[in-house]
């Protein structure tokens, strides 16, 4: 699946992106996309999340994103840039559909990175 012949030097990127995905569904557990949308706290340690698991990403090298395809890196770097460039005009649901399902896939697929590389 995803062995990788040279150091995995990357990993600890992996586990940071982990983290923060974790960490944001936390911050929406237990809400509706409406209290998601109007609760700004909430919504903004989301966000914050969102950049973080991009911030991490970027650091892995262009070799391991190659042999890693499961993993949507031109997705999550367009989300961070959506973040950063474009805050006024964020799509709410959007974003709500992005920490709701495609960070919980995130999750899984980073999960099942960690454990063929006996991180789990």
């Amino acid at each position: 699946m995803y062995r990788c012949v040279e150091p995995v030097d990357w990993l600890p990127y992996i586990r940071r992106m982990v983290e923060a995905a974790e960490k944001s569904q936390e911050h929406v557990r237990g809400a509706t996309e409406a209290e998601f949308v109007v609760g700004a706290v909430v919504y903004d340690a989301a966000l914050m999340q969102l950049v973080v698991i991009a911030e991490a990403a970027s650091r892995v090298p262009p070799s391991a994103r190659d042999e890693l395809g499961a993993v949507p890196w031109s997705d999550i770097r367009a989300v961070r840039n959506r973040i950063a460039h474009n805050y006024e005009g964020l799509d709410e649901e959007s974003i709500w559909h992005t920490v709701t399902v495609k960070v919980p896939q995130l999750i899984e697929v980073l999960h099942g990175i960690l454990t063929e590389h006996g991180e789990a």
